[in-house]
């Protein structure tokens, strides 16, 4: 999908060459003449980027700027300042109200792009960031994968999830369901840093869903079962005296019938490889899956392994 970038600038006749670089990078470029037509365009498009000059007629860029940023639901569009203004009051000015970079006229192609370039790909691995535990989520994942396709490191992949955690989920709430998930992820981030490795990532897939990266590596056991141990403990605070005493709840299960699922358990799957550069291939996506079925048939916490 092409990012949708607004270019504010009265000026047409630079207004058309801006917009002309970005098409050729394939962009989808929205313009607005002046301050007003920008707010309208922010207001009814999804904008994935502005580039605001700051002398316009009827609003300038700097109420422009002060409104994409007082809007809850636009204030995360990426701001680029393109203007003559280029004295170190309106720098500080502009950058102060909320725009996250300033480029004085004229501009070389070359840095807009990469600017644009390094902004967007930021804001989207800041919307990544899960509300709940504060972790990356998938888009940053895939960053990574990207970024260690050349590499010819070792490493650890770990990929866990609960047992059960639908059924956990319906009978007590949406609400202890995300205390749980929080706490296991505070319990992931805790375990890591004790052990002060470096080169260390986790992310929160989505759910209960979470997956490790230990780089330059193949030693995990210790955390792994640090994190385990904790979370057995820690468990049993989620759970009514009478559940923990049976050791088991009664839910309706994803068939519509109601039945007994045990306390949860975790299940992880562990991919160690020799070559950081297959992650993301095929052939890791098809290991990745046979694992983590092959620990999801282990009842209670479980952990199975495979090489790559």
């Amino acid at each position: 999908m092409e990012e949708k970038i607004l270019i504010a600038e009265d000026d047409k006749f630079l207004r058309l060459i801006i917009a002309e670089i970005l098409k050729h990078q394939k962009y989808n470029v929205i313009e607005a003449e002046d301050g007003q037509k920008a707010i309208d365009i922010i207001e009814s498009e999804d904008i994935d980027l502005a580039i605001i000059d700051l002398m316009m007629p009827k609003i300038d860029g700097f109420e422009l700027i002060k409104r994409i940023r007082s809007n809850p639901e636009k204030t995360h569009i990426p701001i680029i300042i393109l203007s003559a203004l280029s004295e170190n009051k309106n720098i500080v000015k502009g950058i102060g109200i909320g725009a996250d970079i300033y480029l004085s006229k004229p501009i070389e192609n070359e840095i807009l792009l990469v600017n644009i370039k390094n902004l967007l790909k930021r804001n989207k691995i800041i919307q990544d960031i899960d509300s709940l535990t504060h972790l990356p989520g998938p888009l940053a994942l895939q960053e990574k994968f990207k970024r260690l396709k050349n590499s010819c490191n070792k490493g650890v992949f770990i990929y866990t999830d609960f047992d059960n955690f639908k059924e956990y989920n319906d009978n007590y709430g949406f609400e202890m369901g995300s205390k749980f998930i929080y706490e296991y992820a505070k319990i992931l981030v805790d375990e890591k840093n004790k052990l002060n490795l470096y080169n260390f990532s986790i992310w929160h897939i989505g759910g209960d869903d979470f997956a490790i990266l230990i780089e330059n590596s193949l030693e995990y056991k210790t955390y792994l079962y640090n994190v385990i141990n904790i979370f057995k403990e820690k468990r049993l605070s989620f759970y009514k005296k009478e559940d923990i005493d049976k050791d088991y709840i009664t839910a309706e299960g994803r068939n519509g019938l109601y039945r007994d699922y045990s306390i949860l358990t975790i299940s992880s799957a562990v991919i160690l490889i020799d070559k950081l550069k297959v992650l993301g291939n095929e052939q890791f996506d098809n290991i990745l899956i046979k694992t983590k079925k092959k620990a999801k048939e282990i009842k209670g916490f479980s952990l199975a392994t495979a090489q790559l």
